[in-house]
């Protein structure tokens, strides 16, 4: 059967001619599963969930990634991304992802987070995490007769 618009033949389409079709937007190369290394630490991770609202009365999660080490058991690392880093659509590429991810495992390393402990996951936003923290400079230059005495 022909498109409507371009007067092809869908059935012997590639990829690439149907992403042009359909509004030229390039889809996801990205897996929902892999393995990243973290100070010579080799750790596995899974998309726990995309973005999604369960109802309409729910509000909106961002995409959520579990972090273990490789095959090892111990105590899991879940990674919630805020709703606006990937509004209802995939990250654009695993490298990216997988970047975000290991700034998320030294954040939550210093957090506290021990890889090898049994027990309830670790949880962290990856907003949070994925900046360092900014420690406020030491005060100087004051005014005499100001600051603490």
């Amino acid at each position: 059967m022909p498109h409507p618009r371009t007067g092809r033949n869908l059935g012997n389409i590639n990829s690439v001619e149907l992403n042009t079709l359909i509004g030229g937007r390039k889809m996801s190369r990205f897996a929902t599963s892999g393995e990243i290394e973290v100070g010579s630490v080799r750790y596995d991770w899974a998309v726990r969930h995309l973005a999604s609202a369960s109802s309409m009365y729910s509000p909106v999660q961002g995409i959520s990634a579990s972090v273990r080490l490789q095959k090892k058991s111990g105590k899991e690392l879940i990674v919630d991304f805020p709703p606006k880093d990937y509004f209802f659509v995939k990250p654009r590429s695993t490298r990216e992802f997988e970047a975000r991810l290991r700034k998320c495992v030294n954040g939550a390393l210093a957090l506290g987070w021990n890889p090898e402990a049994r027990g309830k996951p670790f949880r962290v936003d990856a907003a949070q995490v994925e900046e360092p923290i900014q420690l406020p400079e030491p005060m100087s230059g004051l005014a005499p007769g100001h600051g603490s005495s």
